[in-house]
């Protein structure tokens, strides 16, 4: 976990009120040629008034988190908190999603810090405009300001790392197709993209503004870009606001050595441009998903909503969600999706025998469609689930066999779940021998799952399966593999609470809690954190975290003490384990104080 107190004491903050800030101005104009990194905030002025990330999410959040859901306002914040990259990735309509971005964030008018920007490009004192912003105001400043840049979407335009260059690195409107809002258009970087962003920053100055490092594959790449120095403006300072500076933020500050430039972004380019400049502030309104949701059907709005509350693992309300979909689709023959969905819904409660049944049904049902891959998924989705149950024998004979099926397939989203659940198989052998203290029997199965835990997290890159990257770092963890023997690429996780808490996956991010806190020896650390997350898993129906965070509270702290024996007995019998499982894992925790 990332101590933000030791981020601070580590970090070079610079307010730009201070000297400090003079000097870093005076060498980026005498530098001059420098890269610039914009994010949405250089957009939400008025007149461009497009909205940034968080504002999305919050409209989003209204539309998929109705008043009718269970515990709405508790969840509608929890959605509030989830990556925009995670929501659209559930949306079952992609090209819906393109046309509204496309109509709703042009942004053609520039506001005064584009200006600014696109006249110290004009002097030569900025060279590489790179943005990850959809709207053409940058563009439509540039061309006011008579500058000729080179201007890149796809691996197919001009580049020169000595020609003024704007480089969209998350597409344009004026292009749909080039657009990324999903998870896995977030993968790993293409080629031609890290050529272009690694010759364009080499030992060049890079300024970013507007910008809050919450995306997935842009941040970890700029750490390996060998800039001369990197300077990130941010409005909050780190020192008085610790909760504003983002994880992938303080990431790269740390490892490149830069600094946090905070206060104003209007002050910044004042002082960069020698003329005072002002801005408005903008009239956003709070309604835009609704124009989003006015293009989707009644069934892929509430495909969305069953999708997205699997995904973030809320089972109470997905199945609410589900239910509603049943009910207004009552005519239709159910599909395998919606039968995995109530799978995966009853798997997060912990209804793991119920789960793997469902999951079968799926798989004979895209086996009857004709769907190879799909149904071999399901069958995978049903190995985790009979795993959790105890069935680990039933388990590993049917990976088996969808690993001899898949045999041949082209598909790196399958043969990823099939490493993956590979993996899981080994961890729980690791799991039984540790527990009984065979330390050399434990090494051995390391040994054997560090290829495959390699392998299933570069397919997790190519796919951008952050979930799975995630997962991978923890396994990693859990079995005393060193990250860099499984990440030797650009791209390596944050650390599992920050990343889960980046992409929104609520049962990943108390996972990653009980490992941290598991491993505290002060018991008092954690205990307000550990409360907190145990009400949220009761609130939101997640039995398997329920009892597990519940245990360790009872180990932790004598304070609520036969509350939690009550949650922690609820939960552990809400459950579905069979009777020789259910014994492992009491024994198991009394014995190494894992869940």
């Amino acid at each position: 976990m990332i101590n933000k107190k030791n981020i601070i004491e580590n970090m070079r903050i610079c307010p730009i009120d201070e000297q400090e800030y003079e000097s870093l101005i005076k060498e980026i104009v005498v530098e001059r040629q420098i890269s610039v990194l914009l994010g949405s905030g250089i957009s939400t002025w008025s007149p461009t008034e497009v909205p940034n990330g968080l504002a999305i999410v919050n409209s989003l959040a209204e539309n998929l988190v109705p008043n009718e859901f269970p515990s709405y306002q508790q969840l509608r914040e929890y959605v509030n908190h989830t990556a925009f990259e995670h929501i659209f990735e559930r949306c079952p309509n992609h090209d819906k999603v393109r046309v509204w971005i496309a109509e709703h964030f042009s942004g053609e008018k520039p506001n005064e810090i584009h200006n600014a920007i696109a006249e110290l490009v004009k002097r030569g004192i900025i060279l590489h405009v790179y943005t990850t912003n959809y709207d053409i105001a940058m563009d439509n400043a540039l061309t006011n300001a008579g500058v000729v840049v080179n201007r890149i979407i796809g691996k197919n335009d001009v580049w020169n790392p000595d020609e003024p260059s704007l480089i969209k690195l998350h597409g344009s409107v004026d292009n749909p197709s080039s657009l990324i809002f999903a998870l896995r258009h977030e993968s790993l970087m293409e080629p031609w993209k890290r050529n272009i962003l690694q010759q364009g920053l080499k030992n060049r100055i890079l300024l970013v503004c507007g910008y809050s490092g919450m995306d997935f594959e842009l941040s970890p790449e700029l750490v390996h870009c060998n800039c001369k120095k990197i300077i990130w403006n941010t409005f909050h300072n780190p020192i008085s606001n610790p909760e504003h500076i983002t994880a992938n933020t303080s990431r790269v500050i740390l490892q490149t050595d830069g600094t946090i430039l905070a206060g104003n972004m209007v002050r910044l380019w004042t002082k960069l441009l020698g003329r005072q400049i002002s801005v408005t502030k903008p009239l956003l309104t709070s309604n835009l998903a609704d124009y989003l949701f006015a293009k989707l059907s009644l069934s892929e709005i509430q495909i969305w909503r069953a999708t997205l509350m699997v995904g973030i693992g809320f089972p109470k309300a997905a199945e609410f969600a589900i239910q509603s979909y049943l009910e207004t689709s009552y005519s239709q023959p159910l599909s395998g999706y919606i039968t995995s969905l109530v799978g995966q819904s009853l798997f997060h409660k912990g209804k793991y025998l119920s789960a793997s049944r469902k999951f079968f049904e799926a798989a004979k049902l895209y086996a009857i469609e004709g769907n190879l891959v799909a149904s071999l998924k399901e069958k995978l989705r049903e190995v985790d689930s009979l795993r959790c149950y105890g069935a680990y024998f039933r388990a590993k004979k049917l990976l088996i066999s969808v690993d001899n099926e898949s045999t041949g397939l082209i598909d790196d989203g399958l043969n990823g779940m099939v490493a993956r659940h590979k993996v899981l198989m080994f961890k729980q052998k690791f799991d039984l021998l540790s527990t009984f203290k065979m330390s050399r029997k434990s090494r051995k199965i390391t040994t054997e799952t560090k290829p495959i835990l390699k392998y299933a997290y570069k397919l997790a890159l190519i796919n951008g399966n952050w979930h799975d990257i995630q997962m991978c770092e923890m396994w990693a963890n859990r079995m005393k593999i060193p990250l860099s023997e499984i990440a030797d690429g650009v791209i390596s996780p944050l650390p599992s609470r920050e990343g889960f808490t980046q992409i929104g996956y609520f049962v990943g991010k108390w996972m990653a809690l009980r490992d941290i806190a598991i491993h505290e020896k002060d018991n008092g650390k954690y205990l307000l954190e550990l409360n907190e997350s145990l009400f949220e898993t009761i609130a939101l129906g997640n039995d398997p975290e329920t009892w597990k965070l519940s245990f360790l509270l009872i180990t932790k702290s004598r304070l609520r003490f036969f509350n939690n024996i009550y949650y922690f007995l609820k939960g552990f019998y809400s459950c579905e384990y069979n009777i020789f499982f259910r014994f492992f894992l009491i024994l198991r925790a009394f014995v190494t104080n894992s869940v």
